[in-house]
């Protein structure tokens, strides 16, 4: 892109100053004009040695992108291992009414996958950036009692499993795009400092399961639908951790569920990085 304006430059100069009366005087008599601005040296003068049209020309010298080389940074490929959890009314702790969602904690993972996350840091130091990336997400609900979900309803409905049930995941697959500021100690050093960050992110739904399996017996179901899910999610996010131990965390300003459709139950997750930036 750099060399495609250079030549336009050079070009629309070039054309203009090609109509102006000549200037007295030989090559070596022409005075140039040099112009550094923002990493970019425009030149104007005469044309190369030994040239003795004595035209006027332009050259545009690329500055020192060290600096805007060692501010933007890429990763691929980061992993996240966390809990996945929900909250009702500002509170963990959920009311009787709401058993049919109580979760067995042990099994409720959230896997996030960072496709890629990269950051353009400011100022010379680089201690603050800001980040941007794309993330799959699997948040997986292990429901502690024996209740499925109907699928295709207008609203929520949970319906007492007839058979006792060793497995009993409900989990919902995303697609997430996280922005926000970090902060760096070291940014010279990311072994040796200490990381500080926090923003937003927005996604969407894409899939959503119910799987379980029947008590003493190898007997799998799935079940696939919507489950009168929220589509289109967004929420806050967390980080902070030191050299290669990191943790996050997420909030979302989306309920789970559709308004008047179920419960407003908020989904939370926290863990901690194991593939870092």
């Amino acid at each position: 892109m750099r060399v495609i304006i250079a030549f336009a430059l050079l070009f629309a100069f070039t054309s203009v100053q090609a109509q102006e009366p000549q200037s007295s005087g030989g090559a070596g008599a022409a005075k140039a004009d040099t112009t550094q601005k923002k990493g970019l040296i425009f030149g104007v003068g005469p044309g190369e040695s030994g040239d003795s049209s004595g035209k006027r020309g332009i050259h545009v010298e690329l500055g020192n992108t060290k600096k805007i080389k060692d501010k933007y940074d890429i990763r691929w490929v980061m992993f996240d291992l966390g809990v996945n959890t929900y909250s009702f009314d500002g509170s963990l702790n959920l009311p009787r009414s709401l058993d049919v969602y109580e979760l067995n904690y042990s099994r409720s993972l959230h896997f996030n996958v960072r496709i890629f996350e990269q950051r353009l840091a400011f100022g010379n130091k680089r201690h603050l950036s800001v980040f941007q990336g794309i993330n799959f997400e699997w948040q997986n609900f292990h429901l502690q009692n024996d209740y499925l979900f109907e699928p295709g309803k207008p609203e929520v409905t949970p319906v007492l499993s007839d058979r006792p049930l060793s497995k009993n995941r409900f989990s919902t697959r995303l697609i997430t795009a996280p922005i926000g500021l970090q902060l760096e100690t070291n940014p010279d050093n990311m072994s040796k400092s200490f990381h500080l960050g926090a923003g937003v992110y927005g996604g969407f739904l894409y899939g959503a399961s119910q799987r379980t399996r029947i008590e003493d017996s190898k007997d799998k179901n799935r079940v696939t639908d919507d489950f009168n899910l929220n589509k289109f999610r967004w929420g806050l996010l967390g980080r902070i951790g030191y050299g290669p131990i990191n943790f996050y965390v997420q909030y979302s300003m989306t309920p789970l569920f559709k308004s008047g459709e179920g419960p407003e139950l908020t989904p939370i997750q926290f863990g901690v990085t194991l593939i870092p930036y």
